[in-house]
């Protein structure tokens, strides 16, 4: 007997005791392949034969559902068939592509070079132009809209015009995050230099086919993509995810793809909505002008497969796309209908309030922020520091209106505040803190800025006075001897600290008084009396901007109230802030004195002071 043996043969193969040959190659066999058959009889004779057998892949009968000419611009596919090659250069990708290099090589205006497409892989589908520019870089991503569980065959063509050889060139196939082709090396596949070629996988989709190319030896480089369908019925899909949603805009976008329709013939389909269930369809929006002239659906032309609908009302839609030829004849039958039954729905969960600003008063702090129509309640949260807990134990009441009163917050305490917003749909995040600092309303005895005067936020109450140098320095204004000269340096700080009232004008932290001794002001008052001393402080030069770099001490009728005062330490830099303190008039004369002097860093300084009447 003779005894038959397979070498060099491709995995799968088999041959019997007879000679049969068998083989049942998948689309991932397509290429040449030199198989060796050996034949060896009982006395150890043996003779060994060679050919040469070529596989070819023709298109399935459920493809294209995808072509994208990669790095070129868009081309009709050599064979008329649908769909065309998408464009997909650096200045406008493909909206398929991710992301990866934008990197291309190659000429997509010229005529196109010479090469080969005489490889065995190269379909009739592909054109010319394809194989003339490529999408090269070291990680190439695509995804594209897929329906989940549809089994697809990728095709990447390939023609290496640039390296000289095999081994210049590899890179993996990643399709899902499952690597199905490793060390691609296009030149190994086509045999040549400026020989195009095809390499396919097979996938199934989970509803996004992602795909990555990584260069593995110098970069991945693709010519074209081809998404092809091989489930072998032709069908038309809305795309996977619409189907049972619920949509929380009344505006949304409605695609699809045609599968295995790719006779040139089939040139467009014909798209509409129902309102009662599918019991009654029409134009979806009927002012586009894609809807046809009986008023009973929008015609959409391929490559056009998606349509936008605007101003739907709450409620439950059935969308319908259906096949149609160059006759506007529309295809009854099931596979060549997609159906996708949605609710809209607008309420949604309301997002964090915005815009949360605080009013200070006599023993209550005024919050109010921008409305959502989305909210249903506002909860109010306070706390003693920031940030501020959003939970059961620092909320402080609700409101049903953009709007809330603290009437629990006691005077001369800074409180920090949050918002959150809630529906029958969820909660938000939490909104902008902001601070309150509740002091008495009471008479104003005096208001001086060192500066131009700035007006009053809390009319009728009196405007903050200017205390400019020289002859317009400020009446109650008078400077230690010796030294520096008074200053007034222009700053415009724009920044905060919790300390200061809203009542006060960003305006009287725009210009402070500095000097190298001791400045002081004289505020007259009821002799006697009990006043609410209020100082403005801040630090805006640049060169004492760091905690430590000023520090000053302040006096007020002969007592110390602040020692070696930092305000970068006390409220940041560039930063207002204000201090405040209850004093009288022990002496009697009429007059609160109060004095800023040198500390153990730079010069004393004041942006503002306030005098009130105390409760």
């Amino acid at each position: 007997p003779i005894t038959y043996s397979l070498t060099n043969a491709p995995a799968g193969m088999t041959i019997s005791s007879t000679g049969l040959i068998e083989w049942t190659p998948d689309l991932t066999g397509s290429g040449v392949y030199d198989i060796t058959v050996g034949l060896e009889d009982v006395s150890n004779a043996s003779v060994t034969d060679n050919f040469t057998l070529s596989i070819a892949q023709t298109d399935p009968s459920g493809s294209p559902l995808f072509r994208v000419n990669a790095g070129g611009p868009a081309v009709a596919s050599a064979d008329l068939s649908l769909p065309n090659w998408e464009a997909d250069t650096a200045a406008a990708p493909s909206e398929y592509y991710i992301n990866g290099s934008l990197g291309t090589y190659g000429n997509q205006s010229a005529p196109v070079q010479p090469f080969d497409r005489t490889h065995i892989t190269i379909p009739a589908s592909g054109p010319d132009e394809i194989y003339a520019i490529e999408r090269n870089g070291f990680n190439l991503n695509y995804a594209f809209p897929v329906a989940a569980g549809t089994e697809v065959e990728v095709r990447l063509h390939l023609n290496e015009t640039f390296l000289n050889g095999p081994g210049l060139r590899d890179f993996d196939i990643v399709i899902d995050g499952n690597v199905l082709a490793t060390d691609v090396d296009p030149i190994e596949i086509s045999g040549a230099k400026n020989r195009a070629s095809v390499v396919d996988v097979l996938a199934v989709s989970d509803g996004s086919l992602d795909i990555s190319l990584v260069g593995t030896q110098d970069r991945a480089a693709v010519r074209g993509i081809e998404i092809l369908g091989v489930s072998g019925e032709r069908s038309i899909e809305i795309l996977s995810g619409l189907d049972g949603s619920t949509i929380n805009s009344d505006s949304l976008t409605v695609e699809w793809f045609f599968n295995g329709f790719d006779d040139p013939g089939i040139d467009h389909a014909h798209f509409s909505i129902s309102s009662d269930g599918g019991a009654t369809f029409g134009p979806a929006v009927p002012a586009q002008p894609s809807q046809n002239g009986a008023g009973t659906h929008n015609t959409l032309y391929r490559p056009d497969t998606s349509i936008d609908l605007t101003g739907l009302a709450d409620g439950q839609y059935v969308a319908r796309v259906q096949v149609a030829d160059a006759g506007h004849q529309a295809y009854g039958n099931p596979e060549a209908t997609s159906t996708a039954t949605f609710t809209i729905d607008t309420v949604v969960a309301p997002a964090a309030p915005a815009n949360v600003t605080a009013t200070d008063g006599d023993a209550v702090v005024g919050l109010d922020w921008d409305d959502d129509p989305n909210a249903v309640t506002f909860f109010v949260y306070r706390a003693a520091t920031s940030p501020v807990p959003t939970t059961s134990g620092t909320e402080i009441g609700t409101s049903a209106t953009s709007d809330y009163s603290d009437a629990t917050a006691a005077n001369g305490t800074i409180y920090y505040y949050a918002v959150v917003a809630e529906n029958t749909i969820g909660v938000s995040g939490a909104s902008n803190e902001v601070s309150g600092f509740p002091l008495p309303d009471t008479a104003v005895i005096e208001r001086i800025t060192a500066g131009a005067l700035v007006a009053a936020l809390d009319g009728p109450n009196q405007d903050w006075e200017a205390d400019l140098l020289g002859a317009n320095q400020h009446p109650t204004f008078t400077q230690g001897p010796g030294g520096n000269p008074d200053k007034n340096s222009t700053h415009n700080i724009t920044a905060r600290h919790a300390s200061v009232p809203s009542y006060v004008p960003q305006g009287v932290f725009a210009t402070e008084r500095w000097a190298g001794t001791p400045m002081t002001y004289t505020i007259p008052v009821t002799a006697g009396s009990t006043v609410d001393v209020r100082l403005f402080l801040a630090n805006g030069f640049d060169p004492a901007n760091v905690i430590g770099a000023r520090q000053y001490n302040v006096s007020i009728e002969g007592t110390s109230v602040l020692t070696n005062h930092d305000p970068v330490l006390a409220y940041g830099p560039d930063t207002g802030g204000m201090e405040r303190f209850v004093v009288n008039d022990a002496d009697l004369d009429g007059e609160i004195v109060i004095v800023i002097s040198p500390g153990a860093a730079d010069n004393p300084n004041i942006f503002g002071l306030e005098v009130r009447v105390t409760v």
